[in-house]
């Protein structure tokens, strides 16, 4: 017999005991209440066994019930998962490209390769100026916060403790930007006083954005172990880039005018370092996995934007544009398709002297516009002559984030597509050039991509959801 089992015949034993006490009067009523007392705290274990007992069946039941879930099924037809393309991005099948090409001065060593590419998003227009500046903005206010305001109900309630680099912004309470840079509290004003170079100037060299990157270990003699380092930049456009790139050329407006003038807000950014548009694309990412999955793909997993590999920026080129008509300007009868330089001294045949603007021509099969000229465009890649004998024929990428006190060799980095001031034969999308990966140049800017899984079911969002997108992705703080 259990030992259960003879617990509760105990218990009625003792039960039937105190039952006949209680029959029995006595003197004070003494042996009474304490007869009473024993059958109080004798039902309660009664009681307490019982809960023990159901407990103990009713796992046992769901425990029966629960191996049915791992019985064999066959597999059924699923309707594919679907997804909105992040605002401004548009859904890029997977498919194949040929890599490897003579470089422009002939020294690439580079043999052709076939590699395979799986999806992915990718921006249909260059990064646009107004585009940067939002990121330039989000830099500004975070500094002020953090570092000048320091005001505790700005930041997230669980981060209020914790060191300064550790805080987290709760952008809900502080109510926009012009909460406090336009406040007319002395306070405030005071406290930000520091972040003027002057008066209604900010001093630009303040803004800098602190983000991560998987690198290569210093201390690693293999070169295969990865891990993750902080890199910290300063984000502001070097807009002198109009006369360092032109000595002895009158482009006073462009420099003034270019980056900060809202006539200039739908041209391409430049001036913009490969790793400033790797922080923009980091940014990017905590934004959009943040705001627009939340609202239009709340199912979806988070994925990263970064700037596009060389092959993927290959492959996306390979097609040529639908129409080679310019977007809006056919009463100029211009015949030129994208904007380049037409030859000795010439620039404005195709309709502009410098940059046009991001949506100026007709995009290609993919709905990506400008991929040819415009502005050259910054890869992920790092630039090698024979890059093809490395890179591996699955998404391939090569990619080495040099240090400062790394050889000038080690920082180049793939720039791809031509740009306005280069002749026809160089927006070939198969002509591979490099630049610095500090450097910046008045025709350079970048796009963005993000991966994109094969089993997604792309689609458009409707007219509502679009505009909802673009407010989340293009005005949020």
């Amino acid at each position: 017999m259990s030992t259960i089992t003879l617990e509760a015949k105990r218990l009625r034993v003792a039960r039937q005991a105190a039952n006949v006490g209680k029959e029995t009067p006595a003197e004070g009523g003494k042996p009474q209440m304490r007869a009473d007392r024993q059958l109080v705290i004798l039902n309660f274990l009664e009681m307490k066994h019982i809960k023990v007992y159901t407990a103990v069946i009713a796992s046992l039941i769901l425990a029966s019930c629960s191996v049915s879930d791992y019985t064999y099924r066959a597999v059924k037809q699923r309707q594919s998962p679907k997804i909105y393309p992040p605002a401004g991005m548009v859904y890029i099948p997977a498919g194949a490209v040929m890599m490897g090409h003579s470089n422009i001065d002939e020294q690439d060593s580079s043999s052709m390769k076939k590699v395979s590419l799986s999806a992915f998003f990718m921006d249909k227009t260059e990064v646009s100026n107004a585009q940067y500046r939002q990121f330039i903005n989000w830099v500004r206010d975070s500094v002020a916060v953090t570092n000048y305001l320091k005001d505790k109900s700005f930041f997230q309630h669980n981060y209020v403790n914790n060191n300064s680099s550790e805080k987290r912004i709760n952008w809900a309470a502080i109510g926009g930007s012009q909460t406090f840079w336009k406040s007319t509290n002395s306070k405030i004003r005071e406290k930000l006083k520091p972040m003027y170079a002057s008066t209604n100037k900010l001093d630009n060299t303040l803004l800098n954005y602190e983000y991560k990157v998987l690198v290569s270990d210093p201390n690693d003699k293999t070169g295969r172990k990865k891990i993750i380092k902080k890199e910290v930049i300063n984000v502001w456009p070097d807009e002198t880039v109009w006369e360092k790139d032109f000595p002895n050329s009158q482009n006073e407006v462009m420099v003034t005018n270019y980056f900060t003038n809202p006539l200039f807000d739908d041209y391409p950014v430049v001036g913009v370092s490969w790793k400033q548009a790797r922080a923009f694309a980091s940014w990017r990412s905590k934004i959009s996995n943040k705001y627009t999955n939340k609202f239009i793909n709340p199912d979806i997993i988070t994925l990263p934007m970064d700037l596009p590999t060389e092959a993927q920026w290959a492959y996306v080129a390979s097609v040529i544009p639908e129409s080679p008509n310019k977007r809006g300007k056919s009463s100029l009868n211009i015949i030129h398709s994208v904007n380049y330089k037409q030859g000795e001294g010439t620039y404005s045949e195709d309709g502009y002297t410098y940059t046009s603007p991001v949506l100026a021509y007709s995009p290609n099969s993919y709905g990506l516009y400008n991929l040819a000229g415009n502005v050259s465009e910054w890869t992920l890649n790092t630039y090698t002559e024979n890059a093809t004998a490395f890179i591996h024929d699955l998404n391939p990428v090569l990619v080495y984030d040099a240090k400062d006190s790394d050889p000038e060799i080690k920082k180049r980095k793939v720039v791809k597509g031509g740009s306005w001031k280069d002749p026809y034969t160089l927006i070939s999308p198969t002509t591979r050039s490099s630049e610095f990966q500090d450097v910046a140049k008045s025709y350079i800017g970048f796009r963005c991509v993000m991966p994109a899984p094969d089993i997604m079911e792309v689609q458009q969002p409707q007219k509502s959801q679009k505009s909802k997108t673009k407010l989340i992705n293009l005005a949020i703080k």
